[in-house]
């Protein structure tokens, strides 16, 4: 099934026997960003959503001197309060979809966070990623590792990547908040499935 309608990304799908299709808002002066936030440079959607994940223990860990640093305690509560805001921003009722909970001891590590001087990583966003690929090595700014707008980036960063328009993941002014339009992406990441390729493609 291909899908033309105003006002939505260009979609591309499966006609199922009892079809239920979600169309992704977009203004076409915003293509360029949700492109630059969800896919990857080959087209393929950079993260991936499903209704029963969850951001749990073993999606991070805080190592070494840091854990035990005022620094590490307050990022760590900073990073379980957004994940709270995150959750609300996925499903408004409140649906518990994205949380951090204790759990058991670290396997599978998306994140591990390490704290650095500040001239080690003087970038806007208060960490620096040392590769682009999972597992993520980020390390966190002395002076921004108490900031909450640095950790809810860290859990955006998990699946957006920058973009050029005013908002949480602003590549060089970011602001301390999810604009709607990374709301709005975030929320549409959500209802895809595994194989997504730009613009709104999962007929692969």
């Amino acid at each position: 099934m291909d899908i033309t309608a105003s006002g939505y990304l260009f979609r591309q799908t499966f006609l199922l026997s009892t079809p239920v299709v979600t169309l992704w808002p977009a203004d076409p002066a915003d293509y360029d960003a949700i492109k630059g936030m969800v896919y990857t440079a080959s087209g393929e959607m950079f993260s991936k959503f499903y209704q029963s994940d969850f951001l749990g223990s073993d999606d991070y860990v805080i190592g070494g001197d840091f854990a035990r640093s005022p620094e590490g305690a307050l990022l760590l509560d900073n990073l379980r309060s957004s994940s709270d805001h995150v959750s609300q921003v996925l499903v408004p009722s409140g649906a518990n979809v994205f949380q951090l909970q204790p759990g058991p001891s670290l396997n599978a590590i998306d994140m591990a966070l390490d704290l650095v001087d500040d001239t080690a990583c003087s970038d806007p966003w208060g960490f620096c990623a040392s590769n682009t690929s999972r597992p993520y090595l980020v390390h966190v700014s002395r002076s921004a590792a108490t900031r909450s707008d640095v950790a809810l980036r860290l859990l955006a960063h998990l699946f957006l990547q920058s973009n050029s328009e005013p908002g949480l993941m602003n590549r060089s002014h970011p602001s301390s908040e999810l604009s709607l339009l990374e709301q709005q992406t975030l929320r549409m990441m959500f209802q895809r499935g595994y194989v997504n390729r730009w613009p709104d493609n999962d007929r692969q």
